[in-house]
């Protein structure tokens, strides 16, 4: 298992699915839960501002004001605020 927490600020993930490990990454109130991917997850905290971005793979996000089983593939974004 890997957490990761965003305090503040954009982090770009590439990671490569391995069984048996489950990725994490927090963000204030948000949850994405990795899938084996390429993804951005942005979070502003003074502004309230929150977005992920799918370069390639799966993600799932989860938070205040996020569709109930949102999950993302290449391409797609979400943003928050």
């Amino acid at each position: 298992r890997v957490e990761w927490t965003v305090l503040d600020g954009e982090v770009a993930f590439d990671v490569r699915r391995k069984e048996g490990t489950a990725w994490t990454v927090n963000a204030g109130p948000y949850r994405v839960r990795v899938l084996g991917t390429a993804f951005a997850v942005n979070f502003e905290r003074e502004r309230g501002v929150f977005a992920v971005r799918v370069g390639r793979g799966v993600v799932r996000v989860e938070g205040p004001d996020v569709p109930e089983n949102l999950v993302l593939t290449a391409g797609q974004r979400f943003d928050a605020n």
